[in-house]
């Protein structure tokens, strides 16, 4: 094919369509790493290791294999949850969340979540369900690193050093790209729904643009109504959340939600009530729709 021949529309839609297939790919060739381990089929093809095989193969570092070959030795007592595994539904980090803390009795419940809960999600609710638990989390973090001119390194040291005497303490340069990316995408909430001006600026003048959840440091992206909206039409008692608390706040998994922020904490089970949960469930059935809708459109 001839990519020079193509429009930009045309060329772009090729590229995203090749992209979520080899994504796909590449998770459901993880998924069959544990029994190609297991089996050591490497050895029949002249393959010393599976490194070496998930290398050759499919372009897999030492330190991805570890992690599948982890996650697939977890999951081993947990047949929803390989499924979702193997069959690639999901991305490893997700998976890797959810395999560290799920049990063969409640599995179901945390493989439903996978299908409705963001990863950033489901490390907040699991980082403040367990919070005085030692459990290990998978490290968000990735070591990157890029040339830049002098110049620019100047005025990215400057610009840091305007958001630290703006937020009036230090920050990490993870910390510093986040807001960067934030002003850029101007993802900050904004009055809607009939917001007056006022409300807005009160709320951002208590939670300082940060999420309400306890000990959370986030930048607000969403403004919650704890009574729903749909419910009461009443903006009396709104709350800025991140895009990972709010998601677990319409899974009902807050309790003392209607409260103080002070008094919030995880719970296990849902805690809203039926006309609540009524709207929760309308939420979680479109982002359902939407993460299904992404998925099926991988050929």
């Amino acid at each position: 094919m001839d990519y020079s021949k193509l429009s930009d529309k045309e060329l772009y839609e090729l590229s995203k369509k090749y992209g979520a297939a080899a994504l796909k790919y590449k998770r459901r060739f993880a998924g069959t790493l544990p029994e190609i381990n297991r089996r050591k089929l490497y050895h029949d093809h002249g393959m010393h290791s599976i490194y070496e095989y998930a290398s050759r193969v499919g372009g897999l570092s030492h330190d991805s294999v570890n992690r599948i070959l982890n996650i697939g030795e977890k999951l081993k007592d947990k047949p929803l949850l390989n499924k979702k595994f193997i069959n690639g539904e999901v991305g490893w980090g997700k998976i890797e969340v959810v395999a560290n803390i799920a049990t063969k009795e409640n599995e179901k419940v945390w493989s439903d979540r996978l299908e409705t809960m963001s990863f950033g999600a489901l490390r907040a609710l699991i980082k403040d369900s367990f919070v005085h638990e030692a459990i290990d989390i998978p490290d968000p973090y990735e070591i990157f690193r890029m040339k830049l001119r002098k110049d620019t390194l100047s005025r990215l040291r400057v610009l840091k050093q305007r958001l630290e005497k703006k937020n009036k303490h230090p920050l990490t340069w993870d910390d510093t790209v986040i807001e960067i990316v934030k002003r850029v995408k101007e993802k900050a909430p904004r009055p809607g729904r009939g917001i007056s001006i006022a409300e807005f600026r009160e709320m951002h003048k208590v939670f300082k643009g940060l999420c309400a959840f306890p000990g959370c440091e986030k930048p607000a992206e969403h403004i919650h109504h704890p009574e729903r909206y749909a419910l009461t039409r009443s903006h009396k008692n709104i709350k800025p959340m991140c895009k990972a608390h709010h998601e677990i706040a319409h899974h009902g998994l807050i309790e003392n939600e209607e409260k103080d922020p002070k008094q919030w904490k995880i719970s296990d089970q849902p805690q809203t009530d039926d006309a609540k949960r009524k709207i929760d469930q309308k939420y979680l059935n479109h982002r359902a729709k939407f993460l299904s809708d992404r998925q099926s459109s991988s050929p």
